[in-house]
C-alpha cells in the first residue's frame, strides 16, 4: 500500500499519541477519528482514554455546581414572582406554563410596581 507523508506540530503530535488505542498505527487512528458515527452513544466514554482522573473529576463537579446553580436560580425566580404576586407552580409540567411564568417574570422586572425586598428600619 502506498505511503505519504504528512507534518504535523509537535503539540497536535502528543495529542495524538494521548488518544492512541493501544497496537493502532496512526493510521488507523486518524481514520477512527475522522470516519462519521451513527449514534452518539457510540461516542459515550471516548473522552475517558485521554483524560486523568482529576480532569474527569473537574468536569464532573463543573457541571455538579452548574446544576446547582440553575436550581437555585429557578427558585429564586419564582419567589421573586410569587412576592410579585403572581401564582408559580414550582415545576411546570409542560412549556405553556414555563412560558406563562418567564413573561410574568419579564413583566414584573420590568414593572415599576413591582415588589422588592426592602430594607427593615
Amino acid at each position: 500500500m502506498p505511503h505519504k507523508t504528512i507534518t504535523i506540530t509537535e503539540d497536535v503530535y502528543d495529542i495524538l499519541v494521548r488518544m492512541k488505542l493501544p497496537n493502532e498505527s496512526f493510521s488507523e487512528q486518524i481514520r477512527r477519528l475522522t470516519e462519521k458515527k451513527g449514534k452518539i452513544s457510540e461516542c459515550a466514554g471516548l473522552w475517558a482514554r485521554w483524560m486523568t482522573k482529576k480532569q474527569m473529576d473537574d468536569i464532573s463537579n463543573t457541571i455538579k455546581e452548574c446544576r446547582r446553580q440553575s436550581a437555585r436560580a429557578k427558585a429564586e425566580k419564582a419567589r421573586f414572582l410569587r412576592r410579585a404576586g403572581h401564582n408559580v407552580h414550582p415545576r411546570p409540567k409542560n412549556g405553556d406554563a414555563v412560558n406563562e411564568q418567564n413573561t410574568a417574570f419579564k413583566k414584573a422586572v420590568n414593572s415599576s410596581e413591582t415588589m422588592v425586598d426592602k430594607p427593615e428600619k
